[in-house]
């Protein structure tokens, strides 16, 4: 077969090209040189015209003769086992080829246990009528031997196809996860769970169409009628592909199962590996149920975010968090095209981005370690006064190479791989690394410049000297780094684009040890060390700044905004634009949190007025979009729409399409308020692609909640319900409480409107109880008034009565900052900052 294909043209069923293929895999498989699309060489029994290929073991008819005399003729046996055979045979009437599966005679409980499977199989093929589940006509039982006839499918199975060619194109793997969906949704539809979904019973032909196979395990829906083979005790299915409740042997299964096996199936097809390996069948048993998901280091640049996040979704742990239906998924897998990974934001500016990594302790001292990030903090400081220069955080740069990296080290080739990935998605084109040796109180740097676009790697300085004398030296090899930088890069210097900082090392020393606890999620250990920081520097700010942070990552706002307001009196004091508007920003954004909309714009629009005519940053964007958001809450759609289209060029100015995301749901917000659905949801599967490809669970869940919003508002409750519950899903277990109280709030909306009042009561009382824990007002208020709704659908006139009053009182108590006003002209008076 190979042979003559090798000297033929051969058309792609895929992308029609007419060319040699491009290589033939372990013998069997054809590999498209345009589309890279892989398909099996047929091998079938029959020819292209339906004649019959020569009997091969003519034994066969002599042996099973009472089974195939008057309509079979048996061709060739293609496995045999200890209960049975399949056979390859020609129906004789049918004029078609076929494959015959039976059971030998017997009498013990095996043989009965396989009849009965095989008896199972044969009647859900004949009551599953779809071109892509193989199809059954005829099932007997003759001389006590039963057996069934399917038809014959021309091609390999995906697990073979996998063994010799690990890893689809993402575009065949959704091509396929199409048609097995779509097979799926038949199968369920006819009221029956196929329960062992796997690359094994999945058959790929020669024209790129797929078939489920292998209808043994076939069980009713639990409330169908009786069907299905159990062994009390016994686990039934194939444990690499199971969702964690079939591994509970008396657990009722529904159709999410088959959405589970189907999302660690595909996940097979994209990586070459199942997501869950073990030891054992109890290993494998308890990773399925309890441990994440991780893609290998080279997905990010072959698969799409959308389309991890879609098997994620798949492989969610609760079925409830999964795609309600087969039917769900292949919606979620039809408009591929649309939700291709967004290209790299081509240049628009001359402006080029940098980052600084920590610098390497070559004295392998822990003691140490903090002098890596300090050198990093001081360089960045330093290096934002270049004009020319957009300077990436470079905790936001680490954590995208700590999620692509797996445990590479930088110095790998994966690890340098990653790095380029990361400085890709945050617009870097020259890296900045380095490493320090301290030997007693002396300290030797050395700094090297990695470019993105070649891997070229330089030295550009290196600097000596007693460790007190820290900032001096910085400031030196800062220049260094300058100097070897092209030219452009350095038009001028802008004073007060950075951090005013402070000269006091022990303060600094502090501050960059609670910058790395932030980083690794210890809060309270950033609070610890950023108050040390402030004992040893009472004018330093950022510590405060980054207490507030901590703060309201633990939901204690009303500490937080006390860290903002001395940050920003101190910017004040000091007359530093920049610190002053990221104060005012961070106050903002604290009151946003908090549902004080109103005061969270005065601080944003005061915030946005001080960088109008700044160079633009990461840090500027954000804050268009903080505001665009606040905007939105307070109604005013025309107002948030320019914040976010300003948030959104400054993204692609920089090349940053990390920082985009926020804005991307922003503005889908925006438009879904205006009832502009399809463009909504767009920008929303764009923000979700984006989040994807960049690691970022919280945004992914954002972006998940927001396309459920969209097909809610269009009046799709199955699929938005879909979107909300795998939101809740990605969302929980993050410290974004916010996010899972607005998903709440949407499901309850969304069940209200569709007089679902008890299915809404469930999500206002989650919606409660963490507006509670976290002390939003204002969202509690609401809370209580949507339960008046519900109870008022449920005719509970009482309990109605009760709910609006309780947010009526909540929403009328004093505002934990009334005199917003009145602060604001005290903080001006104080310094008059230019």
């Amino acid at each position: 077969m190979i042979s003559a294909l090798e000297h033929t043209t051969w058309t792609c069923p895929n992308c029609q090209s007419a060319s040699p293929p491009d290589e033939f895999v372990a013998g069997r498989l054809i590999r498209c040189s345009r589309c890279q699309f892989i398909y099996p060489v047929t091998h079938s029994a029959a020819s292209a015209d339906g004649s019959v290929a020569p009997l091969t073991d003519e034994t066969w008819t002599d042996k099973w003769g009472p089974i195939h005399a008057d309509r079979y003729r048996v061709i060739r046996a293609l496995a045999t086992g200890a209960q049975g055979k399949i056979l390859l045979a020609h129906h004789r009437h049918l004029n078609q080829t076929c494959v015959i599966k039976l059971v030998a005679a017997g009498d013990d409980e095996w043989t009965d246990l396989a009849n009965q499977r095989l008896r199972i199989e044969a009647q859900a093929g004949v009551r599953v009528n779809h071109p892509h589940v193989a199809r059954v006509f005829d099932c007997d039982c003759v001389n006590r031997a039963w057996y069934f006839a399917m038809e014959y499918i021309a091609g390999e199975n995906l697990r073979d196809v996998l063994k010799s060619a690990p890893g689809l194109d993402w575009r065949q793997a959704v091509q396929i996860g199409r048609q097995v969906s779509d097979g799926l949704t038949a199968i369920h539809r006819s009221g029956l769970i196929h329960r062992d979904v796997k690359p094994g019973n999945i058959m790929l032909m020669r024209d790129g169409k797929v078939k489920i196979t292998d209808l043994g395990l076939v069980k009713t829906h639990p409330d169908g009628d009786t069907m299905g083979v159990t062994w009390d005790g016994q686990v039934l299915g194939t444990p690499l592909y199971m969702p964690p409740e079939q591994f509970d042997a008396n657990a009722t299964l529904d159709a999410r199962a088959d959405v589970y096996a189907f999302g660690a199936t595909l996940f097979h097809l994209l990586t070459g590996r199942a997501p869950f390996t073990g030891k054992g069948l109890d290993d494998i048993a308890q990773k399925h149920r309890t441990a994440a998901v991780e893609w290998p280091t080279d997905v990010a640049d072959r698969v799409p975010g959308w389309l991890r996040a879609t098997v994620e979704t798949c492989l969610a742990k609760r079925p409830e968090h999964r795609f309600a239906s087969t039917d769900a998924l292949s919606d979620a897998l039809s408009h591929a095209d649309s939700r291709r990974p967004l290209p790299v934001a081509p240049a628009t500016s001359d402006r080029n981005g940098v980052v600084v990594t920590s610098f390497q302790n070559l004295s392998r001292q822990t003691v140490d370690e903090w002098i890596g990030d300090a050198i990093a903090e001081l360089l960045s400081s330093r290096l934002m006064e270049c004009d020319g220069l957009h300077v990436v955080d470079r905790n936001l740069f680490s954590d995208l190479v700590r999620k692509g990296a797996a445990g590479n080290g930088t110095e790998s080739a994966a690890g340098r791989s990653q790095m380029f990935q990361a400085a890709r998605l945050v617009g870097v084109t020259r890296i900045i690394m380095g490493s320090f040796h301290r030997q007693g109180d002396e300290i030797r740097i050395v700094a090297h410049s990695l470019s993105r676009d070649d891997g070229d790697t330089r030295c550009t300085g290196s600097v000596s000297g007693p460790i007190a004398a820290l900032f001096e030296l910085e400031d030196t090899l800062a220049g260094k780094i300058v100097q070897s930088l092209p030219p452009e890069w350095r038009t001028r210097r802008r004073p007060g684009a950075a951090s005013a900082g402070t000269t006091n090392l022990d303060a600094h020393q502090q501050y960059v040890r609670g910058q790395r606890a932030f980083s690794d999620g210890d809060y309270r250990e950033a609070i610890r060390f950023a108050q040390l920081a402030c004992t040893s520097d009472s004018e330093y700010g950022d510590p405060s700044s980054l207490m507030g942070a901590a703060h309201a990552r633990l939901g204690e706002y009303q500490n937080a905004v006390a860290c903002h307001e001395r940050q920003e009196r101190l910017a004040r004091e000091r007359g530093h634009t920049s610190d002053l508007a990221a104060a005012l920003g961070n106050l903002g954004a604290m009151y946003h949190y908090q549902g004080e909309y109103g005061v969270a714009y005065e601080f944003l629009d005061r915030a946005s007025a001080l960088v109008t005519d700044a160079p633009p940053s990461s840090n500027t964007a954000k804050l268009f979009g903080n505001l665009g958001m606040v905007c939105n809450r307070l109604g005013r759609c025309p107002d948030a729409e320019r914040a976010f289209e300003r948030s959104i060029a400054i993204c692609k100015e920089l090349n940053d399409l990390v920082s985009m995301v926020w804005p991307y749901n922003g503005m889908g917000s925006v438009l879904l308020e205006q009832s502009r659905f399809a463009e909504a949801r767009e920008y929303h599967q764009r923000a979700l692609a984006l989040a994807g490809e960049i690691r970022d669970r919280v945004m992914v869940g954002v972006s998940q909640m927001n396309i459920g919003r969209c097909a809610s508002a269009a009046g799709d409750v199955a699929e938005a319900e879909i979107w909300f519950n795998a939101a809740l899903g990605t969302l929980e277990g993050t410290d974004f409480w916010n996010g899972l109280t607005l998903v709440y709030e949407h499901l309850a909306d969304m069940y209200l409107r569709g007089d679902r009042p008890d299915d809404a009561l469930g999500s206002i009382d989650k919606r409660i109880d963490l507006a509670r824990r976290h002390g939003n007002r204002r969202m509690e208020a609401h809370a209580w008034s949507q339960k008046a709704r519900a109870f008022e659908q449920l005719n509970r006139k009482d309990d109605a009565l009760d709910a609006l009053r309780k947010s009526i009182d909540i929403s009328q108590q004093p505002a934990l900052y009334d005199s917003l006003h009145r602060y604001l002209n005290e903080a001006t008076s104080r310094t008059d900052v230019r």
